[in-house]
């Protein structure tokens, strides 16, 4: 279930510090064919404001597998840390942070 099954994609959130006026939001959806002919699709969405940004991305693999990830990016002036969840088609919980620089 390696090939395309653990694939990440989709996303929905709300914007960080922002109201409304501030934040733009995004969707998407989509899909293909793997190379042993299985199909999967993807779709998600989130919002970014000038604090950080949400999103949750949802990916449905060949087999029926579902596997998530919610990333959340928080900014204080020009630091800004991100902190990703993934959860596995079999319910494993996988985590990744990171920190960078907008400026």
């Amino acid at each position: 279930m390696r090939r395309f099954g653990l694939v990440v994609l989709g996303v929905a959130g709300l914007a960080l510090g922002a109201s409304a006026a501030q934040a733009d939001g995004w969707r998407y959806a989509g899909g293909g064919t793997g190379p042993y002919g299985g199909s999967w699709r993807a779709y998600g969405g989130g919002w970014c404001g000038w604090r950080g940004c949400v999103g949750r991305q949802v990916f449905v693999g060949p087999y029926g597998g579902v596997t998530t990830r919610v990333a959340r990016t928080r900014c204080w002036g020009p630091n800004c840390y991100r902190a990703v969840r993934f959860v596995g088609p079999y319910g494993g919980v996988h985590w990744r942070y990171g920190r960078f620089s907008r400026w």
